[in-house]
């Protein structure tokens, strides 16, 4: 709620934040997300978001619940993520060179085009022949699993910035474009 004079149509505040926790998302659970927002300016009359400079995230999520949304989006079957401060495993069964098999890659996670999780590995290993995977196969395996995460349905135009993992928890900064989420302001400012 903005309060002020009734009589007073425009309203500026140059700093927002909106924190939440427990929110659910395409099924999982994302831990917390706090939503930045700088110079929002606001005509009061018509219950209007006039405009807005930035919209910037905050996420962090857990491991279990990245794991949920991998599985959502990608061809590993059952996948587990498990975050080790510098690296990232990633397990779970893949179909190669026709045969189903459980695989485990690790590596590092860097973030492409700002919508799309990618593994870089540093090691991998498949778990049903129980062997290092041979040079040949890394570039069949890497096609499999990535994009370890792609952002599909992203009505705000979120884009990751940066990403990075510890003891558990998954964090990304993001930005926003600041004009679609003036919309979803003003909707529910008219409600």
């Amino acid at each position: 709620k903005v309060l002020g004079d009734p009589n007073f149509n425009q309203s500026s505040v140059p700093d927002v934040t909106i924190n939440g926790e427990n929110i659910y998302y395409d099924n999982v659970i994302v831990k917390k997300v706090d939503l930045h927002f700088k110079n929002v300016s606001i005509n009061l009359s018509d219950k209007t978001i006039k405009s807005c400079d930035e919209a910037t995230a905050d996420i962090m999520i857990s491991e279990d619940n990245l794991s949920k949304l991998i599985e959502n989006y990608s061809s590993v079957n059952n996948p587990k993520v498990i975050t080790n401060n510098d690296k990232i495993t990633l397990k779970g069964g893949v179909s190669l060179l026709g045969q189903n098999v459980d695989l485990e890659v690790t590596g590092s996670v860097y973030v492409k085009k700002g919508k799309e999780l990618y593994l870089e590995p540093d090691s991998f290993k498949v778990m049903k022949l129980g062997v290092t995977v041979p040079n040949v196969a890394k570039g069949v395996i890497n096609n499999i699993i990535n994009p370890v995460y792609k952002i599909k349905d992203n009505p705000y135009d979120l884009y990751i910035d940066s990403f990075t993992y510890k003891d558990g928890y998954i964090y990304a900064t993001a930005h926003f474009d600041s004009v679609k989420i003036m919309q979803a302001f003003k909707e529910s400012l008219q409600k």
